[in-house]
Parts: structure tokens; C-alpha cells; sequence
């Protein structure tokens, strides 16, 4: 009896693999790539090759994480409720970020066919849904609210859609609109990931005063554990922000300091939160022309993502650009050549030879 009651459920465990296939299937996989080639752009077939893979790996790995976590908890018995619980609210997250980058690549313009293939290859990892203590330090809303902050959250998955395919005023305008339904909820995590993405668009827009004080106020609303990863993110961006962009260099890298003190409370998995802190830092000691300080941080961002994302990622082509500039300005230009030309083959590789960033990597 046990068994069968054991096969049983790892027959439903295994059913589970299933629920993406309505967010990404062979019908949404056919309007994707006509939506993208009726950009009429040179390179949008490519692009819309080159996109498939990342979107397959992501609802590949989202199935198979979604068939642990339950074989966790009602097979193996490894699993309590609430850690399953927490496990699914994180899968149900990034099933939304994939269905969202999905709409928009159907919907696509020219914006979005650049930016195509860099926002899925970007697209939040699984494997944080499937880490215990991951899991652990999520901190969910309380029951009587958790529906409606779902719905707060897949409004702000769209203003991150937004971002990464490169529509920064629209993105601000709903950001905008979903502070204030995050604000009516008060749930303070939440308010901090709204204000976070609002300052952010903000950056990106060019309004960095603004911008300033909006990720300061994230920030202050995440710190002392109420969000750590938003606390995070806030810290890490005003260290560019005002280290870097608004040359206050001594404020970027208190910031920075900060931003090391919320990763600690972080579970950072692979490393890639510290590699994006190692890239802004380094920025800020480009700007005041430390250049072996900038040089030995992208240097040790570059081993980090090599490591986690593999060699023929497009965001190891970004490190190699930025370690390039370094080399660069000390004129050590047989290095910085050597490095834009393994970018250059990343991107070729990654984008297609056709695309605006092979030419921004040729220029180099």
C-alpha cells in the first residue's frame, strides 16, 4: 500500500513539469519568432534563433525544479510545507518573468529585437527556488494579503520586462503606478522592490537625482533584513549612480560598503551579485584613474561569471569590454585588443554578426 501510494504521488510530482507549457509551448514558440521577424529588421531572424535556446534552458529548468520540489516534500520527505510553499512562490516568480519576456519578444520593436537576446539570457536562475537556504531567508507576506501582493509583484515582473528590453519611459510609468498599489498593500518588502525598480528606471532615463533619492529610499525600506536582496540592489546602484555617473566618488564607495554588508545576508549562489558589485566598484576606481584597483576587480567579476554563465555568455563579453577599457587606458593595447576580440567572438556567436552590439564590439 505505501508504494503504490508512493508511485502515486511521484506520478503527480512528475505531472507537475507541465504547468509551464502554457507560458512557453510550440504555438507561443512560432508567434515569437514571426512577431520578431515583422520587425522587418536585418537581423531579427537570427535574433529570433538565437533567443530560443535561452527560453528552452529556462522552461527546461523551471520543469525540473518544479518536479524536486515536489518530489522533496511528498516523496523523499526532506521537505516540510513551508519550505515547499516558499519553493513554489519563488517558481511561480520566475514562471512569470518568463511568460512576461515572452509577450513582449512576441509584441516586439526595434528596441525589443536588440535587446532580445541579452534579457533571456538574463532571466533569473531557477536554482534559487531549489536552495534551501535560499528558501530560508525569503520572507513571505502575511496569508491574508499574499494574493494581492502576487498580483503587485507580476505587475512589477512586467516594469522589470520592460526594463531589460529597453523601454525605460513606459517601464517608469507603470513602475510608477504600481508603487502607489504597492503602497496602498504597506507590506514594506513589497514598497521597497516598487521604489527599487521606480529609482532604477530612473537611472536608466537619465534623471539621476531623482533617481538618487528613490534607491535611497529603497534601500532604507529593505535594510535591517525587511528585503535583503532589494537593500542590495539599492546599495549596489547608487554605488555607480553616485561613485561613477554623478562623480561623488568617496559617497559611491560608501555605498559600496554598504551594498557588501546587505550581501552578507544574502544567499548569492553562483556569485553573480558579488560580480555585479566587483563591476560598479571597479567603475568608480576607472573614474579616479586607479586603473590596477578597476583592473584586478573586473578581473575577479570576469572569473566569477566565466565560472557561473559559461564562456560564450553575452554578460562575460561585457566584463571582457570593461577589463579592455582598463587595459586601454594604461596603453596596454596588444591586451585590450586581445580582449575585445574574445568579446567580439562572443557576441558574433551569441547575437548573430549582424547585430548593433558585434558593431559596438568592432568599433572597440
Amino acid at each position: 500500500m505505501r508504494r503504490w501510494e508512493e508511485h502515486q504521488r511521484t506520478l503527480e510530482c512528475q505531472a507537475s513539469a507541465a504547468e509551464i507549457d502554457a507560458t512557453w509551448n510550440p504555438e507561443r514558440r512560432q508567434a515569437l519568432q514571426e512577431g520578431l521577424v515583422a520587425t522587418g529588421l536585418s537581423y531579427a531572424p537570427t535574433t529570433a534563433q538565437k533567443v530560443m535556446p535561452w527560453l528552452d534552458a529556462q522552461a527546461q529548468a523551471w520543469s525540473e525544479a518544479r518536479v524536486e520540489a515536489c518530489m522533496d516534500a511528498r516523496v523523499r520527505d526532506q521537505w516540510d510545507e513551508e519550505t515547499l510553499d516558499r519553493s513554489l512562490g519563488c517558481l511561480d516568480e520566475r514562471r512569470m518573468e518568463l511568460q512576461s519576456l515572452v509577450d513582449e519578444l512576441t509584441a516586439a520593436d526595434a528596441t525589443t529585437v536588440q535587446k532580445a537576446v541579452g534579457a533571456a539570457a538574463g532571466l533569473e536562475s531557477v536554482a534559487r527556488c531549489r536552495d534551501e537556504a535560499a528558501l530560508k531567508i525569503m520572507v513571505p507576506p502575511p496569508p491574508e494579503q499574499r494574493e494581492t501582493v502576487r498580483e503587485v509583484r507580476n505587475a512589477l515582473v512586467r516594469v522589470g520586462t520592460m526594463e531589460r528590453t529597453g523601454h525605460y519611459e513606459q517601464g517608469l510609468e507603470e513602475a510608477r503606478e504600481v508603487l502607489v498599489r504597492a503602497e496602498a498593500v504597506g507590506w514594506r518588502p513589497l514598497m521597497a522592490e516598487a521604489r527599487l525598480w521606480v529609482g532604477s528606471l530612473q537611472d536608466r532615463m537619465g534623471a539621476y537625482a531623482e533617481a538618487e533619492v528613490t534607491l535611497e529610499d529603497a534601500y532604507f525600506e529593505a535594510a535591517g533584513g525587511v528585503a535583503p536582496t532589494v537593500a542590495f540592489g539599492a546599495a549596489r546602484q547608487l554605488l555607480y549612480l553616485v561613485g561613477y555617473k554623478l562623480a561623488r566618488h568617496d559617497d559611491g564607495r560608501r555605498w559600496g560598503r554598504h551594498a557588501e554588508a546587505a550581501l552578507m545576508l544574502v544567499d548569492d549562489g553562483e556569485g553573480l551579485r558579488r560580480a555585479r558589485l566587483l563591476n560598479n566598484l571597479a567603475g568608480v576606481h576607472y573614474a579616479t584613474g586607479a586603473y590596477e584597483d578597476a583592473k584586478a576587480l573586473h578581473e575577479r567579476a570576469l572569473a566569477i561569471k566565466e565560472k557561473a554563465l559559461g564562456p560564450d555568455h553575452p554578460d562575460v563579453a561585457s566584463s571582457l569590454n570593461n577589463l579592455a577599457a582598463v587595459h586601454q587606458a594604461t596603453g596596454a593595447y596588444e591586451d585590450a585588443k586581445a580582449l575585445h576580440e574574445r568579446a567580439l567572438a562572443i557576441r558574433e556567436k551569441a547575437l548573430g554578426p549582424d547585430h548593433p552590439d558585434v558593431a559596438a564590439s568592432l568599433d572597440n
